[in-house]
């Protein structure tokens, strides 16, 4: 697939998450906007990036491809081909209607792009995954192989790392899990992406940030009014570029994770480490540059 029918088949991918004619109406605050408007450039230019002015624009586009390959596994669409499925295999007409409704709301795209992620993740490792659209549940109920008992996910994005903060969201997933009345495995899934922001990096240290977070996050978990979450999952995102422009490069965005397990005797069920919570997903793309004349 040449690189023109790659950007055109990602914005159509990207459009079957919308209504239609949605994209027609600039939204200059809309994330997924963003994503459509600047693959929307790329189809213009035949898939040539051009140099310099475009140099800031690698890790949106691998953040894109990564985004497509979300929203082709939770709609068993063809990731070969790059054909979107049909959400109807996602969930059930309550969540298709969350769905729907959160994506066209800028501040709650991203939100809503956490939970899918983690879903996707499972759903490509052939577990079965469960998107939940009850009140005060968590958001994913999945079937682990060999797990006595589901996995329960609530999936957060944090914008601010203060420790209130953190301790507030940890608190209602807690709360969440706790009205399944099921004996489960809990985790709390915590986006950090905004705090930290998407880096480039060279090697897979760890930000210095995150250790900051890690440490509130313990904190919290040995609070006794948390003892229905077996581990919290902390997500961020950086990114990696090989080569110089406006020579042929590779980049791979990279979506990681750090898991924080509930150290309490006491917690309800403890969640084992060699349970599969999620390994994180990386994109690879090789990018040419076209230099101004």
């Amino acid at each position: 697939m040449n690189k023109l029918d790659f950007f055109r088949h990602q914005l159509e991918i990207l459009e079957c998450l919308f209504p239609t004619n949605w994209f027609l109406k600039p939204r200059t605050d809309h994330p997924a906007y963003k994503r459509w408007e600047l693959c929307k450039r790329m189809v213009a230019q035949n898939g040539i990036l051009m140099y310099p002015e475009q140099d800031g624009d690698l890790p949106l586009i691998t953040k894109i491809v990564l985004d497509t390959s979300i929203f082709i596994a939770i709609s068993k669409g063809s990731l070969q081909n790059l054909e979107f499925g049909s959400l109807s295999f996602y969930g059930d007409n309550k969540v298709l209607k969350k769905i729907q409704k959160r994506v066209i709301i800028a501040e709650q795209f991203e939100d809503i792009m956490v939970e899918l992620s983690f879903g996707a993740w499972h759903i490509t490792k052939s577990h079965l995954v469960e998107p939940l659209e009850v009140e005060n549940y968590p958001d994913l109920k999945i079937v682990l192989p060999n797990a006595t008992v589901p996995l329960y996910s609530e999936c957060k994005r944090i914008k601010q790392d203060g420790e209130n903060n953190l301790k507030l969201r940890i608190n209602k997933a807690n709360s969440q899990v706790k009205s399944t009345n099921e004996v489960c495995f809990c985790v709390a899934v915590l986006d950090v992406s905004s705090p930290i922001t998407i880096l480039r990096v060279t090697d897979d240290s760890l930000p210095n940030r995150l250790n900051e977070i890690v440490s509130k996050v313990g904190r919290i978990l040995r609070d006794k009014q948390n003892r229905s979450i077996g581990a919290a999952l902390l997500i961020w995102d950086d990114y990696m570029i090989m080569g110089n422009p406006p020579h042929r490069i590779l980049v791979a965005y990279r979506r990681r994770s750090i898991p924080i397990y509930h150290s309490s005797k006491k917690v309800r069920k403890k969640i084992p480490e060699s349970l599969p919570l999620f390994d994180g997903f990386t994109v690879t793309m090789n990018m040419h540059f076209e230099p101004r004349r």
